[in-house]
């Protein structure tokens, strides 16, 4: 049975209409979400089990979903794509404490939209909530006549695949088989506290050394 928390009058105006279903196998994680987004202006939900979820998802409108990764019964990317099928328009997002290449890898392969890493930050993790559902009322509101345009050209996948690694939580980068950092996302340049132009294409050696043995922490596969 699904798990409603009881919705507070506070919170930013705009979300009282919304719906968040959060869907996690441990009963202490899905406690401590509860007590941190009680005081949100959107309808609250949790279930500790996918099987759950699809219920809820089939019976009710839920307009953002946040899914651990790893739970016995299913895989949270495979529990977002099956309520991709019953509700398109819902925001997925998925809970993890292993945000490593294999998860987002398989993230995009499963079209998510979001990936939020274990242990998480109360701040942040209540503004992205935020921000993804006002992206999600944004794209549901109708434009007026005067601001229509023509409909934009389709993305590729792999534009889409770009913007899911730029905008994602933990840090990534690409390098070459010599060492030169070919590119950095968003969170790698603020972990480390460098501008893209003085990251990328330097030597990985110039950030990442080990000073015991004054060798570059990765290793080259040729």
């Amino acid at each position: 049975m699904a798990t409603k928390a009881a919705r507070s009058r506070e919170g930013s105006a705009g979300l009282t209409n919304y719906s968040v279903l959060i869907v996690d196998d441990q009963p202490e994680t899905l406690a401590a979400l509860r007590r941190l987004l009680r005081e949100e202006a959107y309808q609250l939900v949790t279930c500790d089990t996918p099987a759950k979820a699809l219920e809820w998802a089939s019976e009710n409108r839920v307009d953002l979903l946040i899914a651990d990764e790893r739970m016995p019964d299913m895989r949270g990317s495979d529990l977002l794509e099956r309520v991709r099928e019953i509700s398109p328009e819902t925001v997925r997002v998925i809970l993890t404490g292993y945000p490593g290449s294999s998860t987002v890898a398989h993230g995009l392969s499963h079209s998510v939209d979001w990936l939020i890493s274990k242990p998480w930050n109360d701040d942040a993790l209540k503004i992205t909530i935020r921000q993804l559902l006002e992206e999600h009322d944004r794209r549901k509101r109708p434009r007026p006549a005067s601001e229509s345009s023509p409909d934009p050209a389709p993305r590729s996948r792999e534009a889409d695949e770009a913007d899911f690694c730029e905008q994602a939580a933990i840090p990534l980068c690409s390098i070459g088989a010599d060492g030169t950092i070919l590119w950095a996302n968003r969170a790698e340049l603020e972990f480390l506290g460098y501008s893209r132009d003085e990251y990328v294409g330097r030597s990985l050696r110039d950030f990442h050394v080990d000073p015991r043995t004054e060798r570059p922490t990765y290793s080259s596969r040729e």
